[in-house]
């Protein structure tokens, strides 16, 4: 029983997140950290976000790499 919910997909998204969060975790604040925020701003091109996933796609992109 345990072994399908490892390999279900919610468990599967999670596990990533988790694993991003800690990766970002030293360009993250406390709240962020925990997941408790529902946005995300990078100061620096002024872009709002939904998600950790967009926030951290977006600090890859183009765009934010030539600001």
């Amino acid at each position: 029983m345990a072994q399908q919910h490892y390999d279900g997909k919610k468990h599967k998204k999670n596990a990533a997140r988790a694993d991003l969060l800690e990766q970002l975790g030293k360009t993250l604040d406390l709240g962020e950290l925990r997941g408790l925020k529902r946005s995300y701003t990078c100061n620096i091109c002024n872009v709002t976000l939904n998600s950790i996933e967009q926030y951290h796609a977006h600090l890859k992109g183009s765009k934010h790499q030539t600001k």
